[in-house]
């Protein structure tokens, strides 16, 4: 049949019928250079309505939760203009209607469709302009169903304006074919279902009942259970589809004859029956339409109806919707809206709400949130696909280009991008997720601590420990190689420090093939004959301990380089302090003691002072070694982005006791060369004693000060060097002295020129 163009003027019919006039039209209205229609029942029948004549102003009782979304959408619009990061330079307005029943929603839809305030009958709408570009609603499945049809099939063939329901799941939506232009922002009854069905079979059950409505939602749910336990084990056992006229107590009987304890239920007001009939122990699996009703924790008897299971979508709250609601309601003025003729000229059918100026906006905020978002994420999703559609920019919108609907019905598939829809933001790089709450999905970001980081791929929760070669900064997401740093054979100090051990080595072997040479002579007998070998030896051997402080400490360095150096060093004090005690003894101590020195003298006292020291240091040693072994350590605590390969000081315990024990040793030697210091030049060691030890106390207190100060490798090689030093300390001060009278002055290494001194000295004594 051939169509005629012709214009039907519905706006001035429709508006002559319906008009009423209101302070909230501009609520429903907003200009701007798109427009987005919205269908939301302000006003909600509590039973379905007939009419049987034209349709009139709004009759319904007033649906709080209906004026809530409708107040997300207006929010949703307001903040996308005030936002630069979508549509920048475009301005959306809004056309929104209370839709209380399909009759008086249908002029509404005819508004949506229409251009400049009439629709124009054409044989191809691809290329038509109408009021809006998309619109949102309505509520349900079955409302959806009455007005997709128009905008998809009779006039606007297959896509064109884009219908954004915010929750009809009915499944039957996703037919392309009959519903190519419609989405939605909630799961279809198929992903219920589904959750439904997961949920029986992890609790083993079989033996289920199915009551629903009589209307679209509960009979797509139906039909897709039947066919999705096809192959599992459940068995629906009962199935009903409840009408007004419907008999509950009838359908809870069959249900209980037939020894049912799982009972499906889409519909929202069958709980109430069971309750009403005491029904007791059941299973309710609640579908998404009352699920989350507020009032059904308050039911009377609600907890003795049995376990009720709930499928829902997630609930989330919208931030600043609260602060919008409340600004909201502050400025509904009407008086404002009186002195503005225009606008009451502008307001059409169902565009009214009387009541709602009243409305305390907690009361509005407090309202089940369980629509709220997916009308926000229609919002969204129609104005990112506007966004992709201009070609917009940072910099702006391509506004010249003309825009159809099925433009933006092109690009609507970034619903799936915005809007955020996560509990929480993801984590920066550098942190880890701490759970907040029961769902895992909610959560604080945690910085990751020094030494630690964050792999999002292998840990979302935990700091992981760099390994121990590694370090890194708090917030670091990977780990840094440390440097590597001990005292190196090849560095100049340690070149310096080991040359000078190696001298010191040759000089103790020069002064010991000396001393040996003139063995028999006055200055190496009076320098303790036998005994000096012993103390060069101990030297010697005390040296060597210097050559255990370089390169990569092993179990034997770290035994060796203290221990050997205290041991044989202890043994060269103790004969330096017997031989100070014994020349005291002899010019002080023979006259008045005859008997102790000639014990001392026949039982070689000398020696057995000096072997018992020598067990004691040993035991003490030993003992040492086997309790308390330094060993070696990778230190990673000192400097973050260093690892220093020493041995561990920390937990010595015994290496106090054996340097106190020398300390001892060394003040003895000292106090037994102070009582000498009359004696004649030739036995007189005090200035020789004096000298060694107070270079063995300077040494030894740089390097403890060093040691609490630093801890930089060469702390190390302090500790060598004070070991060095120690040991030239008493080369140079009691060796060498009588290595230059032997060499350079012979006239003094004679049998005469000692009996002189100890003749000079007797006369002294003997005038005092």
């Amino acid at each position: 049949m051939q169509r005629v163009a012709f214009h039907v003027f519905l706006l001035a019919h429709w508006h002559h019928i319906f008009f009423q006039t209101g302070c909230q039209a501009s609520e429903f209205t907003l200009p701007g250079e798109y427009l987005l229609g919205g269908l939301f029942p302000m006003h909600y029948p509590e039973k379905t309505q007939v009419y049987t004549k034209e349709p009139e102003a709004l009759v319904c009782p007033l649906y709080l939760q209906g004026y809530q979304i409708f107040q997300v959408m207006r929010f949703a619009v307001e903040q996308i203009n005030n936002s630069t990061a979508i549509l920048p330079n475009v301005t959306l307005g809004y056309d929104i209607f209370d839709h209380c029943s399909d009759a008086e929603n249908f002029p509404s839809l005819l508004q949506f469709f229409s251009q400049n305030g009439s629709i124009k009958v054409r044989t191809s709408y691809n290329m038509y302009q109408p009021k809006v570009i998309g619109f949102t609603g309505p509520l349900s499945s079955t409302e959806s169903m009455t007005a997709a049809p128009l905008f998809m099939m009779d006039l606007i063939p297959m896509v064109n304006v884009v219908i954004q329901s915010y929750y009809s799941t009915s499944n039957a939506f996703s037919d392309k074919w009959k519903y190519p232009s419609f989405l939605r922002t909630v799961p279809s009854n198929r992903e219920q279902i589904k959750l439904i069905i997961y949920i029986i079979q992890h609790f083993g059950w079989n033996w289920v009942a199915f009551i629903g409505s009589k209307d679209e939602y509960s009979e797509n749910a139906l039909k897709l259970f039947y066919s999705m336990i096809g192959k599992t084990n459940i068995c629906l056992a009962y199935q009903e589809l409840l009408t007004d006229s419907s008999k509950h107590n009838v359908t809870l009987y069959n249900i209980n004859r037939m020894n049912i304890n799982v009972i499906i239920v889409f519909t929202e007001n069958f709980i109430q029956s069971a309750i009403q009939f005491k029904v007791q122990d059941k299973v309710w699996i609640a579908s998404d339409a009352w699920s989350m009703d507020p009032n059904l924790s308050k039911l009377k008897g609600i907890n003795k109806v049995g376990t009720i299971f709930g499928v829902t979508t997630k609930m989330i709250t919208i931030p600043g919707f609260s602060e919008f609601v409340y600004k909201s309601q502050e400025q509904s003025d009407c008086a404002a809206c009186d002195s503005n003729p225009d606008l009451l000229d502008q307001a059409f059918c169902n565009q009214d709400c009387e009541n709602c100026t009243t409305l305390h906006a907690a009361n509005i905020i407090n309202q089940s949130p369980i629509y709220s978002f997916p009308v926000y994420a229609a919002i969204y999703a129609m104005a990112n696909a506007l966004h992709n559609a201009l070609s917009c920019s940072e910099t702006g919108c391509n506004k010249s280009q003309t825009i159809y609907p099925y433009m933006v019905k092109m690009n609507s598939f970034a619903i799936l991008k915005v809007p955020f829809a996560n509990c929480s933001a993801e984590c920066k790089p550098g942190f880890v997720r701490k759970q907040d709450g029961l769902q895992r999905c909610c959560f604080q970001c945690v910085e990751c601590g020094i030494n630690y980081y964050a792999n999002q791929t292998v840990d979302l929760y935990t700091c992981l420990k760099c390994q121990e070669d590694e370090w890194s900064t708090e917030r670091s997401s990977a780990c840094i190689k440390r440097s590597v740093e001990y005292l190196h054979f090849n560095e100049p100090l340690s070149i310096m420090i080991m040359v000078s051990a190696t001298v010191f080595i040759l000089l103790v072997i020069t002064v010991s093939i000396l001393f040996a040479y003139n063995y028999n002579t006055p200055v190496v007998r009076s320098a303790g004959g036998s005994m000096c070998f012993l103390m060069l030896g101990s030297l010697g051997l005390s040296s060597l301990s210097v050559f255990f402080y370089f390169g990569k400490p092993q179990p034997v360095d770290c035994a060796l380089r203290n221990m050997l150096f205290i041991y044989f060093y202890t043994v060269c004090l103790a004969c330096l302090g017997v031989r100070s005690f014994q020349i005291v003894c002899i010019f002080k101590m023979a006259a008045k003691f005859p008997k102790v020195h000639t014990w001392w003298v026949k039982h070689n006292g000398q020696w057995l002072v000096i072997i018992g020291i020598t067990v004691v240091q040993t035991i003490i040693c030993t003992v040492w070694m086997s309790v308390d072994r330094p060993m070696p350590q990778k230190d990673t605590e000192s400097f973050r982005d260093k690892m220093l390969l020493n041995c561990d000081r920390q937990t010595m315990s015994f290496m106090p006791i054996t340097l106190s024990f020398t300390w001892f040793l060394s003040f003895l030697c000292f106090c037994f060369s102070y009582m000498g210091t009359d004696l004649p030049k030739n036995y007189n060691e005090a200035k020789a004693i004096t000298f060694s030890l107070l270079l063995f106390y300077v040494s030894w207190i740089v390097n403890f000060t060093t040691f609490l100060m630093s801890k930089d490798k060469y702390v190390q090689l302090v500790d060598a060097a004070a070991e060095l030093f120690s040991a030239y300390g008493i080369l140079f001060s009691y060796f060498l002295p009588k290595s230059y009278i032997i060499v350079f002055e012979p006239q003094k290494n004679t049998q005469e020129f000692f009996q002189s001194s100890i003749q000079s000295y007797t006369q002294t004594i003997s005038r005092m």
